[in-house]
């Protein structure tokens, strides 16, 4: 940031040694020293910082409030448009919040549901509310569907994703791109394709 006083957003991606704080002193410093002439920090991404406390996030809203004039009003924010990549895709200062639920500081996402859009009784952080990776909207424990990796799929959605031919997990759409081709139209995902390699070394290993 010294290096860049007129920068208005500072992303933490990649950023895994710095602390919580470690990051209130850096944003205090800045805002200290270029505020009163530089156009000062309007946007903080922090979802990787480990140990963020809801101490730590008032004193970040308290010294962004000195740079920020007005702040935009923040749009729902979904689980299956989240990208960490974009710095602006969402108009709010800070992308952490305090979980209504678990009260740790953490991303918190909303429900593209009507009827919990008007009650908000399940927005919360991922850890408190499972999430469709496809469309989003909160899952009771009884409707988890399996994909390929860690996350999980509503009905709906897993009726319409790709599966893998040996195990019949669904492929989510943003991983299509690691989906392996076997012959024909055979889809592998990752797991079951690295399992068949480490059978193939095996047996050429054994009839060696």
């Amino acid at each position: 940031m010294d290096e860049n006083k007129k920068t208005t957003g500072h992303s933490n991606k990649g950023c895994n040694r710095i602390t919580a704080d470690g990051i209130v002193t850096i944003v205090k410093d800045h805002t200290e020293q270029w505020g009163a002439t530089m156009p000062g920090l309007k946007a903080l991404k922090l979802h990787n910082i480990n140990g963020l406390s809801e101490d730590h996030l008032q004193s970040l809203i308290t010294i962004m409030e000195t740079s920020v004039e007005s702040h935009p009003i923040p749009k729902p924010r979904y689980y299956h448009e989240n990208d960490h990549s974009c710095m602006f895709k969402y108009p709010s200062v800070i992308d952490v919040q305090v979980c209504p639920k678990c009260r740790c500081v953490r991303m918190v996402y909303d429900c593209p549901q009507e009827e919990c859009q008007l009650k908000q009784e399940c927005r919360a952080c991922v850890f408190c509310t499972i999430r469709c990776a496809e469309c989003g909207i909160c899952l009771p424990n009884e409707e988890l569907n399996e994909t390929e990796c860690p996350e999980f799929l509503c009905l709906r959605c897993w009726f319409k994703s790709a599966k893998c031919s040996e195990c019949n997990r669904a492929i989510l759409r943003r991983k299509s791109g690691n989906v392996q081709e076997a012959q024909g139209s055979t889809l592998l995902c990752d797991q079951c394709r690295f399992r068949s390699l480490v059978l193939v070394d095996y047996y050429e290993l054994d009839h060696d």
